[in-house]
């Protein structure tokens, strides 16, 4: 053991039904870890499959735990009294750790009694294991108000001191073993949060998952734990002033579950409410179009065919939303933009350029705005993981269809935009001493980046690590 290693034992609880296929992945990638004490424990929700044999492979290593089929839910609290570890980590049984991610995150814990839980950054990825995506930089300290409005951490991120769940008891509703419900009870009990903002771990996106599957449920477990927290919870003013708003996009996102399985009645009926409870949708039609912009296109909101998604939002909306008909086009293509970006990205340049000449058909004036197109691939950039050349700009101008080719103009500005991008994600994601250098080619490219507050914040709060190099 290095000097100052941790030792202290961590549990980590892979819950799991009819999933063998996957599941040997998972359990190598936590058998791999760099951390010296890691109990391993697979908690078997009533497989019908060859899990118990793909468990055994593995002896001693890995301890195998049986239920009947009662839920994700009840496998946890099985597997929690299970263990022994002084730490806790559950895991979904198809994603992934990379081998130093408990190793991190517990020299936190062992380090100050200050956190109760330490996330991380983390990777989506798809079936195969190709990256889709990568966690922007996510909150920490008091996550109170991050979780009230949605879920930023990934379901196998976080390591939690078992003292958190000292208060949970037999009697306590299954709802609050839900990832969700989780961390908003560990976090009402007063434990604050760390972060090791690095990706230390691979979250799998695929199609016919359990969301996909138990959507009423899951919007029941949402509305459920909601009204327990607005009605039994004394929560911060700022909080309850928002509470519309927090309402009204948990049902926008139950609402797009819908859509995505073909499920009319219900995503009308939740798009409506959203809409009761955030009328500015309804003035403002524009903000409703971003918002489903960023859910066909986001990985974590699992749509797995953007187009066919915004089509059928399109084809089957309520009366009360109609006042969004005319930007159907240009939501099109901003889909289709962000499509092709992607298979730019991945190498696939031929459907990258089918792609282009897509959303240009579907909305010209995308094309005739290089700040809004730089915006675009500047975002692309940031959700990415790892480092994008320059050549990838070039290889997307080259390749434009003949409608768009004036974007060429505009590489300098498009190649400053990019640097920018990268100097944001290199500062968010504790890279700092790559900062600088990215912002330098940003104002060489483009000297409007002088001006830049949050570019010029990050290129000072970065130079002592370019200094201590």
């Amino acid at each position: 053991m290095r000097p100052g290693a941790s030792s202290s034992t961590v549990s980590v609880i892979i819950t799991t039904y009819n999933r063998a296929a996957v599941l040997r992945a998972t359990i190598e990638s936590v058998l791999a870890q760099s951390h010296p004490a890691v109990e391993i424990l697979v908690v078997d929700d009533g497989s019908t499959d060859d899990t118990a044999a793909t468990v055994s492979n593995y002896g001693s290593r890995v301890r195998y735990v049986r239920q009947e089929n009662q839920g994700v839910e009840v496998a946890r609290r099985k597997g929690l009294r299970a263990s022994t570890g002084r730490y806790v980590n559950f895991l979904d049984d198809d994603d992934l750790m990379v081998p130093h991610k408990i190793a991190r995150q517990a020299e936190i814990l062992d380090s100050s009694n200050r956190f109760g839980v330490v996330h991380c950054g983390y990777r989506y990825i798809d079936k195969n294991g190709h990256v889709l995506g990568q966690s922007g930089r996510l909150p920490e300290g008091d996550m109170l108000k991050p979780l009230v409005w949605g879920c930023p951490p990934w379901s196998g991120g976080p390591l939690i001191r078992r003292e958190c769940f000292d208060g949970y008891g037999e009697d306590e509703h299954l709802d609050w073993y839900s990832d969700w419900g989780m961390w908003l009870r560990i976090t009402r009990a007063g434990y604050r949060w760390a972060c090791v903002q690095e990706t230390l771990g691979d979250y799998r996106i695929v199609s016919g998952s359990m969301i996909d599957n138990r959507i009423p449920n899951a919007e029941r477990l949402i509305f459920h734990l909601l009204r327990e927290v607005f009605e039994g919870w004394h929560l911060p003013p700022e909080i309850v002033a928002e509470k519309n708003d927090i309402h009204a996009g948990w049902h926008f996102w139950i609402s797009c579950r819908y859509y995505t399985v073909g499920s009319w009645g219900d995503a009308r009926r939740s798009l409506i409410k959203a809409l009761e409870h955030r009328p500015v949708l309804l003035a403002q039609p524009e903000k409703l179009v971003n918002l489903l912009y960023w859910d066909a296109v986001s990985p974590r909101a699992r749509v797995h065919d953007p187009i066919g998604f915004i089509r059928d939002v399109f084809d089957h909306l309520p009366s009360e939303a109609r006042a969004i008909e005319e930007f159907r086009g240009l939501l099109l293509g901003r889909v289709y933009r962000t499509l092709a970006l992607c298979n730019y990205g991945s190498g696939n340049m031929e459907e990258g350029r089918r792609q282009l000449g897509e959303a240009v058909r579907q909305a010209p004036g995308l094309f005739t705005n290089p700040a809004d197109f730089a915006g675009q691939l500047a975002s692309f950039v940031q959700s990415m993981p790892g480092q994008v050349s320059e050549g990838f700009v070039d290889s997307i101008l080259q390749g434009l269809p003949p409608k768009a080719v004036s974007l060429r103009l505009s590489r300098l500005k498009l190649l400053a935009a990019v640097n920018a991008a990268l100097a944001f994600k290199a500062y968010a994601t504790g890279c700092r001493s790559l900062v600088p250098r990215h912002i330098l080619k940003a104002v060489l490219r483009d000297p409007r980046w002088v001006g830049n507050r949050g570019a010029m914040a990050v290129l000072v709060k970065s130079l002592p690590a370019l200094v201590s190099r």
